[in-house]
């Protein structure tokens, strides 16, 4: 054998000794890790028995206070209980004396007992007040009643109150005869007012002056009712001397220039059905009250739709 074959075979079990090293290393981790395993599955047990003895015994010394708490509000409620049997036994007992009494000890004796009985009445007759106490609770179930809380939701009621008048004026300047209604601004808080004696519409300040009238019923058109459609729009309708109650135009009626009207063409036919109908001698009431909600609901929903829709009959500029 030569010296490179020594060489070279005793290479060969250097390296298969190292590599038996490694198995044998691997192989004490391995039983390592094994029992490392073990002690955890032990300790596990060991840890769910601590925690249910933990948690029986919190409930075991919540259940002791709750049932001590409770003794103590019986022990309240029966002192408050052998308190009104006393007052009411005293009281039967006089009753029983009083009515034992002559007759003229009972007349003398019925203006002082019977105050005192009225008063011992008003204490009696309320019930019983409730106890209460507060109770607390573990971890856990303190946890719960948490989460719980969370969803529950909350209602407050208001009590009921009477109405307060916050402010009023005297519309001053303004000769006013018949008012027959009246409309405030939502913009400017300003108030305008129908006057039927003399057919105009007049506007008042925040404070009750006077700013200005418009005069219609020189055009025909008696106004009657006022009423604010949106922010400083109003809507006016009334008696028309053609076709009777309805808007003013309806009669071809054409406002001013110088009014603030501005007629609109789908509120015209609406009016004007709504007008036919009303003056008809022969429509049944009960059919024009089926109708007539449908025309202000259809008003309503399609107004999005036509292009002369929006009215705006008596709007500050």
């Amino acid at each position: 054998m030569t010296e490179i074959e020594t060489k070279s075979n005793i290479s060969f079990f250097l390296n298969e000794i190292q590599k038996w090293l490694h198995v044998e290393e691997f192989i004490n981790r391995l039983r390592q890790g094994i029992e490392e395993t073990k002690k955890s599955i032990e300790q596990l047990s060991i840890d769910c028995e601590e925690n249910c003895t933990k948690v029986r015994q919190e409930f075991d010394e919540f259940r002791k206070e709750t049932r001590m708490k409770a003794e103590e509000l019986c022990g309240q409620m029966r002192e408050k209980t052998s308190e009104k049997e006393r007052k009411w036994r005293q009281s039967l007992k006089e009753k029983e004396r009083l009515s034992l009494s002559d007759d003229d000890e009972v007349v003398s004796g019925v203006g002082s007992l019977g105050a005192e009985l009225s008063g011992r009445l008003h204490e009696s007759f309320p019930p019983v007040e409730e106890g209460h106490f507060v109770m607390t609770f573990p971890e856990w179930c303190q946890r719960s009643l948490d989460q719980l809380q969370e969803e529950i939701v909350g209602f407050k009621t208001w009590p009921p109150r009477e109405l307060e008048l916050e402010s009023e004026f005297r519309l001053r300047d303004s000769n006013l005869q018949w008012i027959e209604s009246i409309a405030a601004s939502d913009k400017d808080g300003h108030v305008f007012v129908v006057d039927g004696d003399d057919g105009s519409i007049k506007e008042f300040g925040e404070t009750g002056e006077f700013l200005g009238r418009c005069l219609l019923g020189d055009e025909g058109f008696l106004p009657w009712d006022i009423c604010c459609f949106s922010q400083d729009n109003f809507v006016v309708c009334g008696w028309g001397w053609e076709s009777g109650f309805g808007l003013g135009w309806e009669t071809g009626f054409t406002p001013p220039p110088a009014s603030k009207f501005h007629p609109s063409l789908f509120l015209k036919l609406f009016f004007s059905l709504f007008s036919t109908l009303s003056s008809a001698p022969t429509f049944p009431l009960s059919l024009y009250l089926l109708i007539s909600p449908s025309i202000y609901l259809s008003i309503y929903l399609f107004q999005p739709l036509l292009t002369s829709i929006y009215l705006s009959i008596y709007g500050k500029q």
